[in-house]
């Protein structure tokens, strides 16, 4: 009896001494990525949007990230204080070029010094958020995460090596570094994924599924919100009045499809009043821009990305929104503008493959229309049927504030976070 008594107050006082440390030497997280602010691409933009918010909560946030930004060649500060946020920039290359060879010097360079920090610097029991930029990095942190004793969340965005293979480039080792992946998935704390597709295809390849969430992606309806052209400013600075203007905003990357959206530009510059406005950049702005100056198109304008400031007027300007994906890339990725084109309560158009899950979203919920990669005539149809039709977009518009409102609005996303960082 005294043998088991004194098991108990031993246990008690351990449990009160752990958790009295706990108190006064919290879990610290640390979010990895390649690329933070002041980036300007979606994913960094929802990272700062994450870390900003549970720093104001009084949970200590750090972010790892490179010295770089993927638009130019600024080299940023060692160490920098973003409000709450703690910046630490690693030294690492940025070469700025497309061939394979040099982005994968780059992606070296910068998993080699997050490697050694999280194996220097970061202590046990503190938790680690591993993005998907650059490609496998919560791959190499998991086995120091595990000798270490640390808790590891990995925030999937992108499937690597599976994307890099669909898109046409081939990887050494693709299926050694599958195999070393869904282990690094499986030996982590938590998955957050952003489309149900994703945790499909994860759940075929053997991760557990207790070990994966679904965390859509977001845009806060407090800063996006539809707009009349009458009180927006920036309006008469990229159409006039009788335009019908249809957009493409965010990422020209490689998972997206331009061959039919381009030949469709083409066709309807015979129609004065439809315009086209491409906002952002990626590794096929060069294509785009070649194809408008070899067919002399007048009916579009290339622009950088807009800044954050002004990004609820510029996405108040369209008429139509268009996403694009290319065949047999879902589920591999799940496109982010999806977010902000329902924020402010615009039709879209989505081109892709119809079995991909995008597709049925866009339809199922009256988003817009569905095209098939490839079916010009459809997609032509579907413009003029849009621009004839005020009744038909009113009702469109109104069917995507409130789709995401119910799915894709801040605080839904924000909770399940918050949730699982406090759980881990």
């Amino acid at each position: 009896m005294l043998i088991l008594l004194l098991i108990f107050f031993t246990h008690l006082i351990y449990h009160e001494l752990t958790l009295f440390l706990c108190i006064i030497n919290p879990m610290a997280n640390y979010f990895i990525s390649r690329y933070f602010y002041p980036d300007e691409s979606s994913a960094n933009a929802l990272l700062l949007d994450l870390t900003n918010k549970l720093s104001k909560e009084k949970i200590e946030v750090n972010v790892i990230t490179s010295n770089n930004l993927s638009n130019n060649n600024v080299k940023l500060q060692k160490i920098e204080q973003l409000n709450d946020i703690k910046i630490t920039r690693l030294r690492a290359f940025n070469s700025k070029k497309t061939k394979i060879y040099t982005r994968l010097l780059d992606y070296i360079s910068f998993l080699i010094n997050a490697s050694f920090f999280v194996l220097f610097k970061i202590k046990k029991g503190d938790l680690v958020i591993c993005l998907s930029d650059p490609p496998f990095l919560f791959v190499f942190i998991a086995l120091i995460c595990k000798i270490k004793n640390i808790k590891q969340i990995n925030w999937i965005h992108d499937v690597y090596p599976e994307v890099a293979g669909v898109v046409g480039v081939k990887i050494p080792f693709s299926n050694l570094l599958k195999k070393s992946r869904n282990w690094a998935m499986n030996h982590s704390n938590k998955n957050i994924l952003i489309s149900k597709e994703m945790e499909d295809y994860f759940l075929k390849e053997g991760i557990k599924k207790d070990l994966m969430s679904i965390i859509s992606n977001w845009a806060s309806k407090e800063e996006l919100f539809p707009l009349k052209k009458v009180d927006n400013k920036q309006y008469y600075n990229y159409a006039n009045k009788e335009d019908f203007i249809i957009s493409y905003s965010g990422n020209m990357g490689v998972l997206h499809d331009f061959d039919i959206l381009l030949k469709s530009i083409d066709f309807l510059q015979k129609d004065e009043n439809i315009k086209f406005l491409f906002f952002g950049s990626g590794n096929q702005k060069r294509k785009i821009e070649e194809f408008i100056s070899s067919n002399n198109l007048n009916n579009i304008k290339m622009l950088p990305f807009q800044d954050r400031q002004i990004l609820n007027m510029t996405l108040n300007i369209p008429d139509i929104h268009l996403i694009t994906l290319k065949k047999n890339v879902s589920p591999f990725a799940f496109p982010s503008k999806i977010h902000g084109i329902t924020a402010v309560g615009k039709p879209l158009i989505f081109i892709g493959e119809k079995s991909c899950e995008m597709f049925k979203i866009v339809q199922r919920n009256e988003l817009g229309f569905s095209v098939e990669n490839h079916n010009l005539d459809e997609l032509i149809e579907v413009i003029y049927l849009l621009k004839s039709n005020n009744i038909l977009r009113s009702k469109i518009a109104k069917n995507s504030r409130e789709y995401f409102l119910s799915n894709f609005e801040y605080s839904l996303s924000y909770n399940k976070w918050n949730s699982e960082i406090l759980n881990i």
